[in-house]
């Protein structure tokens, strides 16, 4: 640094706060993103982005303040790690935005890899860096291969994220902010390398800088990072099953105040679907902020009724206790003295013989006679208990650590809730062992002739869905009900499963 002119010495040195601040910037947004960030592919992909850039900050930091020529070669040689890799990242994290991740990623950094050995190497051949000293470089033929191969990679990038602002109207502004924050560093650094304006130095921190700020708005203002609204609607977009959701995250009645329907119908035909959607989960999203307030007025609403109900229930059972201990001492107390009563004749009587067997069989028919009529005074006790098994897995649910959201209404057929009972904790096992989700929505309606019973999950979801054991149990449980069971899933995108239920095979077997 010695050979350099004062005046570029003097500059090169007011720089350093300049890169310091980038760095420090970038390492915040970074931990903010980890922090915030729903995990899933998106992240990943933008983490090892940034971190790149990080590492490119730091070799930059290093080589402006290195003293010696060699330490200066090294700080360069680690500032390419973060260089080198960086169009491939930036290509396979806006493939990530698009949805279409690539299952083999890794394949995209062999180029990297191998101009990596091509920098360590240069001092034998030279095709990297023709010169190399504190006042000037020179690059060699394999420098610009490497920067073709990385700005394709970056085009391309850029021109997916273009793609969804695009195809997706209302991300469009993400789009161009994403953009815009990806491509002000790499066109600087063009700019440099190709010597455009004849810079005297790298200001590659300070496009970064900007850069960041423009990342940073995006995130907040956007919502950039705010992923499941959007799981849920690319799995209720992708459903190709049988199913109309009238209540889906948002009550009908809500939706209604807000002058939205929320209406999809999905109904079979043969082997045709026909689709008709009223309002796309796109518009439902954009008013999730006033839609909130109002569920939360409704889960208060819904609070109290809940609470009544309860109140309700404890004097129903209150009052079949008091008939239940009225049967049974009817029953039981006309029942033993009868047989009291026999058994005292035959004593005395001193009966033997034919006449002693008719008298015992008198008595055997009285007790079969008791125990008939107590078993038929107990039978309204035994149809409630699914109903109630049901309760208690969602509790259990919830003590597992999920959030549960419920939208159903309440029915009276105990062969119902015993079908529902064994789909959900079915589905709940699956959750726990392969979803990774930290919320479950279970929705339960009745349409025109059948049940609708949908539970969807927030968890990782899946690219293909490869039935196992639960599934299959579930799927011969709809089957031996005459019932339609539904599965649907993307990555990132959560899990669905869906259950059509005829009506005339569950009608209602008491009431309250």
């Amino acid at each position: 640094m010695l050979d350099l002119p004062p005046y570029e010495r003097l500059f090169i040195f007011a720089l350093i706060p300049v890169h310091l601040l980038s760095l420090l910037l970038a390492i915040a947004f970074l931990v903010l993103v980890l922090i915030r960030a729903k995990d899933g592919d998106i992240k990943r992909s933008f983490i090892l982005f940034h971190s790149l850039i990080i590492i490119w900050l730091i070799g930059k930091i290093s080589k402006t303040v290195a003293p010696t020529l060699p330490l200066r070669w090294w700080s360069n040689v680690f500032y390419y790690i973060g260089i080198l890799p960086l169009g491939a990242s930036l290509f396979i994290f806006s493939r990530s935005i698009l949805g279409r991740g690539i299952k083999k990623w890794y394949l995209f950094y062999i180029p990297a890899i191998l101009f990596f050995i091509v920098l360590v190497t240069n001092p034998i051949h030279y095709q990297f860096y023709k010169k190399y000293t504190f006042a000037t470089d020179r690059f060699g033929s394999l420098f610009y291969i490497h920067f073709i191969i990385t700005y394709i990679f970056s085009l391309i990038g850029i021109i997916n994220l273009f793609v969804v602002g695009i195809r997706e109207r209302k991300e469009f502004k993400k789009s161009i902010s994403l953009i815009i924050g990806a491509s002000i560093p790499l066109i600087v650094n063009m700019n440099y390398i190709l010597d455009v304006y004849n810079p005297m130095y790298d200001i590659t921190p300070i496009a970064y800088n900007i850069s960041l700020i423009i990342l940073g708005f995006a995130a907040f203002k956007h919502d950039f990072f705010d992923f499941i609204p959007q799981a849920l609607a690319k799995s209720l977009n992708s459903l190709p099953g049988s199913i109309e959701l009238n209540n889906c995250k948002y009550g009908r009645d809500d939706i209604a105040e807000n002058k939205l329907s929320i209406v999809k119908k999905y109904r079979l035909e043969k082997e045709d679907i026909i689709i008709k959607r009223v309002v796309s989960i796109e518009d439902i999203i954009n008013k999730q902020n006033e839609l909130h307030s109002i569920i939360s007025k409704k889960k208060l609403a819904l609070e109290v009724i809940e609470k009544e109900r309860e109140e309700k229930l404890k004097g129903l059972i209150f009052k079949e206790r008091l008939r239940l201990s009225g049967e049974i001492h009817d029953i039981l107390g006309y029942s033993v003295s009868s047989i009291i009563s026999l058994l005292e004749i035959a004593r005395i009587k001193n009966l033997s013989g034919e006449k002693y067997k008719k008298h015992m069989q008198q008595i055997l028919s009285l007790s079969d006679e008791g125990v008939r009529k107590l078993k038929k005074s107990l039978i309204v006790n035994i149809k409630n208990s699914w109903k109630k098994e049901f309760q208690k897995l969602l509790w259990e649910i919830e003590d597992h650590g999920l959030k549960v959201t419920k939208h159903m209404e309440q029915y009276n057929s105990n062969q119902l809730y015993q079908l529902l009972y064994k789909i959900l904790r079915e589905a709940f096992t699956n959750i726990l062992k392969y979803s990774k989700a930290d919320e479950i929505t279970i929705i339960l309606t009745k349409l025109d002739d059948f049940y609708l019973f949908n539970i969807i999950d927030n968890g990782i979801g899946c690219k293909s869905i490869t039935p196992g054991t639960g599934m299959n149990n579930m799927k011969q449980r709809a089957k031996n009900s005459n019932s339609t069971i539904v599965f649907n899933s993307t990555v990132d995108a959560g899990f669905f499963i869906s259950l059509k239920i005829p009506i005339k095979n569950y009608i209602d077997e008491f009431s309250e």
